[in-house]
């Protein structure tokens, strides 16, 4: 009887562990693209990206998602993309993007501004 007890059991562990598999494959196919797309497309942050109509540069390199900071703010792309859609990639050497907020106290430079208003 130990026998039959012994492949009863073996065949449980068996069938729950492709279910499992099955039920994370989405998952595990995402991670996976990822460790490879990310060497074989030579993408790194900071280079510009067009895949669709999402144009943009990349900020991060998740294990799952590429992620660009698009006109809308920051989208997550996930790497199974780049081998279903054209993409096209622009070396980092070849442009940057910086933005910098400038701000003054407006109160301080009032009297400044209206008397060179004035004098004009």
């Amino acid at each position: 009887m130990a026998p039959t007890r012994s492949l009863c059991s073996y065949s449980f562990f068996i069938a729950s562990f492709l279910v499992v598999v099955m039920r994370t494959r989405p998952v595990l196919e995402e991670y996976m693209a990822g460790i490879f797309a990310s060497g074989a497309y030579d993408l790194r942050v900071g280079g510009y990206i067009e895949v669709g109509v999402i144009k943009g540069y990349i900020t991060a390199l998740d294990d799952t998602t590429i992620i660009v900071k698009d006109s809308r703010g920051l989208v997550h792309i996930p790497y199974t993309i780049t081998a279903h859609i054209l993409f096209k990639r622009v070396k980092p050497e070849d442009g940057y993007e910086i933005r910098s907020l400038f701000s003054a106290p407006w109160s301080r430079y009032r009297e400044g501004l209206r008397q060179c208003a004035e004098s004009s």
